[in-house]
Parts: structure tokens; C-alpha cells; sequence
């Protein structure tokens, strides 16, 4: 359901962007307002290139989000956090969260703020597929601009897993934040 609901916002995003330079042209008078002459093939082109532009909506989920390991090695198995303790982090790894932590700062990122049930999502866990419960953290860009451009798919969730975590997000923003990531880990 979330690949169709960002294809879906692709889709309406670059039609809209397609759109407001077509219309820009026109006002500018650079153009002819009939769009049997503005565009080559009149109507008939504007359903080609809506279709092109279905395809790339299609396309883009698949390809521009992504998932990716850091590794760190002090942690071993004991990254997995333990259900029994109420699915809470190891004082082990608080070392490791807090150099997360500023890393995401230096990205423009911050925490998500705590859902409608008044939980804290940065300290959720959740059950992955083999039933075990492990520890999520949610962050999100600071900037309502930057977040507005993504439409507002720019969540990074980090887990942990054994021997260190799992980040998820946008490609291009989650090998920004890793090779910070990585950078402070290794100093």
C-alpha cells in the first residue's frame, strides 16, 4: 500500500511540475495556448507523456528507496534487543544512539514527535518476521520546505539488528546520513 500511495504522489508531483512550465510558456506568450500547437501531436501527446510519466512514478518507489547495514562489530548478538526487558535498547549500544543521534542533527534531521497514543516512536519496538521484537527509531527532515519537496516521505527508520542497524529511507538521503553514520562510528 505505501509503494502505491508514493507512486501515486509522484505522479501527481510531476504532472503538477509539467504542467506549471507549460502554463509559464504560455503566459510568457514563448508558446502558443492552443495545445494542439504548443505540443507536438496536440492531445494525443499529452496522454503519451502522462503515461511516460506513470511508468517513472511506478519506477521511482521501487528504485529510490532502499535499506543498508552498518555494521559495528562491539555489539555482536546483543544489538537484539530482549523482549523480555520491554524491548529496551541495551545500555551497551547507548553509546552507538547517541553518535546516531548527532549524526542525523548534522543532516537537518530530527526524532519524530510521538504519535496520537502518546507513545514515544523513538523508543517503539516492533516485531520483525521472525516474531522477535527489536528496537526502531523514526527521524524526519527539520525543514518543512525540504519535507514538502520529498511529499513528505522523508522518514529514515533505523533498527537494530545483530551486530548494528538497519537504516531505511530515500537513497539519497540515507547515504548521506550512513556515511556520517559511519564516519563518527569509526572515530
Amino acid at each position: 500500500m505505501r509503494y502505491i500511495i508514493r507512486a501515486l504522489k509522484y505522479f501527481i508531483q510531476i504532472s503538477f511540475i509539467f504542467a506549471a512550465i507549460i502554463g509559464v510558456l504560455m503566459l510568457a506568450g514563448w508558446v502558443s495556448t492552443d495545445i494542439n500547437i504548443a505540443i507536438r501531436g496536440g492531445w494525443r501527446s499529452v496522454g503519451y507523456i502522462a503515461l511516460i510519466f506513470a511508468a517513472f512514478s511506478c519506477l521511482y518507489p521501487r528504485l529510490g528507496y532502499t535499506r543498508r547495514i552498518v555494521e559495528v562489530p562491539e555489539l555482536g548478538d546483543a544489538a537484539v534487543p530482549d523482549a523480555r526487558a520491554g524491548g529496551q535498547v541495551p545500555d551497551a549500544g547507548g553509546h552507538y544512539l547517541a553518535l546516531i543521534d548527532e549524526a542525523f542533527r548534522f543532516r537537518g534531521y530530527e526524532k519524530a514527535t510521538p504519535n496520537r497514543t502518546g507513545e514515544d516512536p523513538n523508543r517503539d519496538c516492533e516485531k520483525d518476521p521472525a516474531g522477535a521484537t527489536r528496537f526502531v527509531a523514526r527521524y524526519r527532515l527539520i525543514s518543512r520546505v525540504n519535507r514538502a519537496a520529498r511529499l513528505w516521505e522523508d522518514t529514515i527508520t533505523v533498527r537494530r539488528v545483530a551486530g548494528g542497524y538497519e537504516f531505511e529511507g530515500l537513497a539519497k538521503d540515507l547515504a548521506r546520513v550512513v556515511s556520517s553514520v559511519e564516519q563518527r562510528l569509526r572515530a
